[in-house]
């Protein structure tokens, strides 16, 4: 065995690939970290609302009020 010759091994080859995801979520934090710092938004720049990010679309804010859908009991429908 040559002394520069890489040594393979099974946990060597799992660490690589650890490595590799790692890295790719490191990068991807990265650019979304830039995004916030930046300051771009859809209230500053033309960016859509769904690409706000830590913007929650699917929580609303208004409370149930119990009452059932619909016009009031016994009124006749008026259509055209």
């Amino acid at each position: 065995m040559k002394e520069n010759e890489p040594v393979s091994c099974p946990e060597c080859e799992q660490m690589k690939q650890q490595i590799a995801s790692l890295s790719a979520v490191v990068k991807r934090q990265e650019e979304e970290l830039s995004l916030l710092k930046s300051g771009r938004s859809s209230q500053t720049s033309s960016t859509p609302l769904s690409h706000d990010i830590g913007r929650s679309n699917g929580n609303s804010l208004r409370s149930k009020s119990g009452k059932k859908p619909g016009g009031q009991c016994g009124h006749r429908n008026h259509t055209l």
